[in-house]
């Protein structure tokens, strides 16, 4: 199966042009987005922050193992934007061997984006850049210890609850012992920082609800896209 059921939109741009892929699994696909946008790719580099290595870096490696990737650590956040970081990288790059035809993997979006893409730009008189934004699910587990318990709820509060989804809303019956899944996405419709909270409610008497606090910051990007 191709990645025309990816293609979300293409950025006509003359030579300049590059095309957006959206959807779950594209991390272990990465080797088919660079052999469809750069198919003289000669080799290609992977710049990441520690955490977001930890939940994708196996899979993207092993999706770009025909180009001999090589993974470069960079700082989570913003601080990963200053210049000693670019120069670094620009060495990064030159260490791994990376020519005209070589390609950058920004995986993580935001300030690792920011950094890896303009690291690319002056590197050779730039080269190719992929673009890889990472999942904005995220998932708890809910355990039952001491007694069974049903009519539980669960729900979003908050000023900005609109802007998150909730995967699931049952979690009842819950035997001690048993866990249930809960994911919570976010899907802002404006920019901004926005916060709200997760409660779960039980019908014990003895226990009062569980609120856990839910934040994120929407940027003019999108979370889930590649680009080259």
């Amino acid at each position: 199966m191709g990645l025309a059921e990816y293609a979300a939109a293409e950025v006509r741009l003359g030579d300049r042009g590059y095309k957006i892929y959206v959807g779950a699994g594209l991390s272990g696909r990465l080797g088919e987005v660079v052999a469809a946008s750069k198919p003289e790719a000669t080799g290609c580099v992977v710049v990441t922050s520690p955490p977001i290595e930890g939940l994708y870096g196996e899979a993207v490696a092993a999706s770009l193992e025909g180009l001999n990737p090589t993974t470069i650590p960079v700082p989570d956040g913003e601080e990963a934007k200053h210049w000693d970081n670019a120069g670094t990288l620009l060495g990064e790059f030159l260490d791994a061997g990376l020519d005209r035809n070589g390609v950058v993997v920004a995986l993580g979006g935001g300030a690792v984006g920011d950094l890896a893409g303009f690291a690319a730009s002056i590197y050779m008189r730039g080269i190719a850049v992929v673009q890889v934004g990472s999942d904005p699910a995220s998932s708890w587990y809910v355990r039952q210890i001491r007694r069974s318990f049903t009519g539980a709820g669960i729900f979003l509060d908050g000023p900005d609850s609109a802007d998150f989804i909730l995967g699931a809303t049952d979690i009842s019956p819950l035997v001690p012992g048993a866990t249930r899944t809960v994911e919570v996405a976010f899907d802002p419709d404006t920019i901004g920082l926005k916060q709200a909270q997760l409660v779960i409610t039980t019908d014990d008497a003895d226990e009062s609800e569980i609120r856990i606090d839910l934040q994120g910051d929407a940027f003019l990007s999108v979370d889930a896209w590649m680009r080259y």
